[in-house]
């Protein structure tokens, strides 16, 4: 307002000079106006012209005297705003001060909201509750970008969002229970870590129960378990290895779950076979067909979930809240059976070495596979080392880690946290004896040796399938392992920006690949080629297999169950000169078993080929439960009825030589019950064999290690010649 009276002033004092300028004009006017009248009276003859320029003249007159009057309007306004500028002036004194006034009240303001900032700040840093772990780790955040800043640099504003979202829930929730609810809460987080397994609870829920949100309360109230970690200290987990297996467990498969299924209880999934049985059910024409319809529902329904809990690891859960104690004893019988039965178990795998072939044929893992690693062996060529980094660094070959072939070969998944010493002892043990009977390290080679031609089929079919040229065997395996045509062609395109083939080996280098798609369908496919090829267990195994109490009459018969699948049934859909192939090849490393378990036992081979071809056949795992129904009706008729006698083999199998009926119907638990039941009898009797000797040998852990079994053998036959021990040939 001010600016405006200036300038009005401005144009005032501009609008006095044209009135001063205006005035003369018009005495000037008026006197030519009266010259003009006295010339036209002298000279009447000059009339015409001096009446327009008179005329002429009284307009200017006229003029001149309405923009003299508009100048002293203008005088008048400019002396009002004249009187309004200096009261303007005035206001605008006192606005000064009092913005002043305001900046300093401001400054004390945003002083005292630091310091409140700061004390809600360091609550925030030390609630342990889920609902301030964001704004912890924006804190966090904000800590470290503040190191190398000016002390007075202007404060970073980075977490404040975190940390009012925080505050805001923390303000929501309800803190007003009384001790009977407080009570029942304490009551409900204890059943629920002692009841589900491995003490994990459903964080999907985000809380200790499923209670319901809003106002209700009592027995609808909604259940928070917040305690500080300072507070329970002495129960936390302090061993950093279980709490990262429990990761991989737990949050690994949900985490997968919910990016293919939408979330971990596959919602969405279940919905859609609700919708499609009831378009049938609708469209049936009776009620036995509508019965039959309601029964194949449930069924559907009840193995999908689970198939989904036991990928999850919560599958038979229930039996640890009925039956706890049962749970915990049948867990660590099975991790007692696996140290005290799996000594022989990496010899015995040999024959995993043929699935590759199975699945490529001779010539390819020869080229892809063999080739590079005696090239790697005599230091010709890094390539194998690179392709082994990078597979590991995949997840596929990293058994000496996690000991997850092992585990599900014997059944053995850590779901259950032991409790006690005893429990805990024979848990690590179990974990860790896959580096003791080297099962682990064999697993990791035969896995590398299987990715590499795996992963170099895929890309030789992807660059196929972008010129054109694709087969149709190429395109049938790339859709096995779930590789469209589109997808094909991204994994080439990203092959061919960061890939190489070093030495005639494809390297992925899959780390440097910017289409984390094409990554993710590149990696899975490998691994799943690298299960299949080296059987590792998976989803064929029945369920009942899967059970933390009826399992334990079914361990070690999930490998039986896997290589039904992926050997048997899959080879002879194929019916191809690669199967030939790796059934030649799973012949002769099952031969190679068969002489190594031989020589490390102490026994003699047969010297008859069909023997051999017999031990081979069994320790291939070809026949799957075929294999096992056999190996009962032998036990079972004493070696009367046995198919194998249709090639003229009659000699009882190795491997299945110190398993008694009882062990091989309703495995190894009950067979030591049985050997037990022995030595029992024996020693009641005071007649003892060497049948009873072997009988507590089965008994120890590490009994037949393929490194220790000779010394074992020794010290056995020490033992009976010392005691006098009748020699008779053992069950």
């Amino acid at each position: 307002r001010g600016g405006e009276v200036v300038r009005t002033l401005d144009r005032a004092e501009t609008l006095h000079e044209r009135q001063a300028r205006i005035a003369g004009e018009a005495a000037d006017l008026n006197d030519a106006i009266s010259l003009m009248k006295e010339i036209h009276g002298a000279n009447p003859a000059l009339s015409p012209v001096l009446g327009r320029t008179v005329e002429a003249f009284d307009r200017r007159f006229n003029t001149a005297r309405v923009e003299k009057a508009r100048t002293s309007e203008a005088a008048g306004a400019a002396r009002a705003n004249e009187a309004r500028l200096s009261a303007l002036q005035d206001a605008l004194g006192k606005n000064e001060n009092r913005a002043a006034l305001i900046d300093d009240m401001r400054q004390t303001a945003h002083h005292v909201r630091d310091e409140i900032r700061g004390k809600i700040e360091a609550e925030i840093e030390a609630w342990q509750g889920h609902s301030t772990t964001e704004a912890r780790g924006a804190l966090k955040a904000r800590t470290k970008a503040t190191e190398g800043r000016a002390p007075d640099a202007s404060r970073l504003a980075s977490a404040d969002s975190a940390v009012d979202v925080a505050v805001r829930r923390i303000l929501e929730s309800d803190r007003s229970l009384s001790d009977q609810e407080l009570r029942s809460l304490a009551h409900e987080v204890t059943q629920r870590i002692l009841g589900s397994p491995d003490g994990r609870l459903p964080y999907e829920a985000g809380s200790a129960g499923h209670g319901v949100a809003g106002d209700a309360r009592g027995p609808l109230a909604r259940r928070v378990f917040n305690i500080p970690d300072a507070t329970i200290r002495d129960f936390l987990e302090q061993d950093v290895e279980h709490i990262v297996h429990s990761h991989l467990r737990s949050m690994v498969p949900d985490v997968l779950l919910a990016e293919r299924f939408g979330d971990v209880r596959m919602t969405e999934a279940f919905r859609k076979i609700e919708d499609d049985f009831a378009k049938l059910i609708d469209a049936a024409k009776s009620e036995k067909a509508r019965t039959a319809l309601n029964k194949q529902r449930e069924t559907a329904i009840r193995d999908l979930a689970a198939v989904r809990d036991r990928i999850r690891g919560t599958y038979g859960s229930d039996y640890h809240s009925i039956m706890p104690n049962a749970v915990r004893v049948a867990a660590a019988v099975k991790n007692y059976n696996l140290l005290a039965n799996l000594g022989m178990a990496a010899v015995s795998s040999l024959p995993d070495m043929a699935g590759t072939v199975f699945r490529h044929g001779l010539t390819t893992v020869f080229n892809d596979a063999w080739a590079p690693f005696i090239k790697g062996m005599i230091g010709q060529s890094e390539a194998f080392g690179k392709a082994r980094s990078q597979i590991k660094a995949m997840g596929i070959a990293n058994e000496a880690l996690l000991a997850s072939r092992q585990n599900a070969i014997s059944d053995v998944m850590d779901t259950y946290r032991p409790q006690s010493r005893v429990e805990r002892t024979l848990q690590w043990g179990a974990n860790r004896f896959q580096l003791v009977n080297m099962l682990g390290q064999w697993t990791d080679i035969a896995k590398t040796m299987a990715a590499m031609p795996a992963g170099a089929e895929i890309l030789r079919a992807t660059e196929a399938v972008t010129k054109g040229t694709a087969t149709r065997r190429q395109i049938a395996n790339l859709a096995e392992s779930s590789i469209d045509a589109a997808m094909a062609r991204q994994i080439h395109e990203q092959f061919k920006k960061a890939g190489a083939v070093e030495d005639g080996v494809h390297l992925a280098n899959t780390s440097d690949w910017v289409d984390r798609g094409a990554r993710e369908a590149y990696e899975g496919a490998m691994g799943r080629e690298a299960d299949i090829a080296v059987v590792t267990p998976g989803q064929e195994k029945p369920l009942w297999l899967s059970n933390p109490i009826i399992g334990i009459l079914g361990q070690f018969k999930s490998f039986t169950a896997a290589s039904t699948q992926r050997l048997l049934i899959a080879n002879l859909q194929r019916r191809d000169a690669q199967v030939l192939q790796g059934l030649l090849t799973s012949l002769a490393m099952g031969m190679i078993s068969y002489k190594l378990n031989s020589a490390l036992g102490g026994q003699k081979t047969s010297d008859r080929p069909q023997d051999w071809i017999k031990e081979a056949v069994s320790r291939g795992g070809l026949l799957g439960w075929f294999e096992e129904g056999n190996a009962l009706a032998s036990k079972m008729t004493r070696g009367g009825v046995d198919m194998y006698r249709m090639i003229g083999s009659d000699k009882p199998l190795s491997r299945y030589a110190g398993r008694s009926v009882l062990d091989q119907m309703l495995g190894p638990t009950a067979g030591k019950i049985g050997s037990i039941a022995q030595i029992t009898g024996a020693a009641g009797r005071l007649e003892w064999n060497e049948s009873d000797t072997n009988a507590v040998r089965r008994l120890i852990i590490g009994q037949n290690l393929f490194w220790l079994r000779g010394v074992l053998n020794e010290a056995q036959a020490g033992v009976n010649h010392a005691f006098g021990i009748p020699m008779k040939a053992a069950n």
